[in-house]
């Protein structure tokens, strides 16, 4: 029951349309702002960032494309199944450079530090649920490169708000803790408890505003988290098709190592899909 009013109330709210563009602002920029713009500008101008050269030819490099989210929308299964592709490096494990603030005063060269060594020849990713949802984020990795290719993996979000309410719960369990039902958390004063963190990132068009502020649309691929369940080849066709992979060779490459792994390792492959 708690499933369904839920997606009722999500179905109801209707999203503003924002333009698929980077926001003109009137205002004068903070100094913080314009400090962080020059300070990244005089790091790629003066080619600050030492990138880490490995003995047999591979480095740390920024990442070329960034896996924004959401959280309990299989990012982790997404990213396993594009690291069966032989030129992709994934950080192994979530950066949150951009959204923690410990984390982005280290600067860039800190970031290319959390890279995994990689040949010229492949594309790094780096994966981190919580950019989509954290307002900051956008105009932050916007301002370190403007043509950064992002991926998004969506499901139901009823489901999703379920899935990470589970997720507390169970860690909750594990502790010995109480936790509140699911009932107390979504409703409040007879409404819908937009306050609460796992509607709140279910609301998938507010946190999508944000990002198109500063990325168009094509920049955004979003992959259906509920079709990659049930059927991940042709949403990992999709991702190689608009991403900049090499070749059709090596997607059907990672395609039979991915099949290999269902067939094989099933338990493990669900389990993947849906942490």
């Amino acid at each position: 029951m708690a499933a369904f009013l839920l997606g009722a109330v999500l179905l109801i709210v209707q999203p503003q349309i924002v333009p698929s563009r980077p926001a003109i602002n009137s205002k004068a920029e903070t100094s913080s702002q314009s400090v962080q713009r020059e300070l990244l500008k005089k790091m790629s101008q003066k080619n600050d960032f030492k990138e880490s050269i490995h003995s047999n030819g591979s480095c740390r490099q920024l990442p070329q494309t960034i896996i924004i989210g959401v959280r309990k929308g299989g990012t982790r299964a997404l990213l396993e199944m594009l690291s069966l592709h032989p030129d992709i490096a994934a950080a192994e494990s979530e950066v949150h450079f951009f959204d923690w603030e410990d984390h982005y005063r280290n600067g860039l060269q800190w970031y290319i530090n959390q890279m995994p060594f990689s040949y010229p020849h492949q594309i790094t990713v780096e994966k981190t649920p919580a950019y989509f949802t954290s307002p900051k984020v956008p105009e932050r990795v916007y301002n370190m490169n403007q043509s950064m290719r992002l991926l998004l993996i969506l499901r139901d979000p009823s489901e999703r708000v379920l899935s990470d309410y589970t997720q507390v719960f169970y860690n909750h369990m594990q502790k010995h803790k109480p936790y509140p039902s699911i009932e107390q958390f979504l409703i409040k004063d007879g409404e819908l408890n937009v306050d609460y963190k796992a509607i709140n990132r279910s609301l998938y068009y507010i946190h999508m505003q944000n990002w198109l502020k500063y990325f168009p649309l094509n920049h955004i691929h979003i992959v259906d988290g509920d079709k990659l369940i049930k059927d991940p080849f042709p949403e990992i066709e999709k991702i190689g098709s608009s991403a900049p992979f090499p070749s059709r060779t090596r997607q059907e490459s990672c395609c039979s190592k991915l099949s290999r792994i269902i067939i094989m390792q099933p338990t493990l492959c669900i389990s993947l899909l849906l942490e």
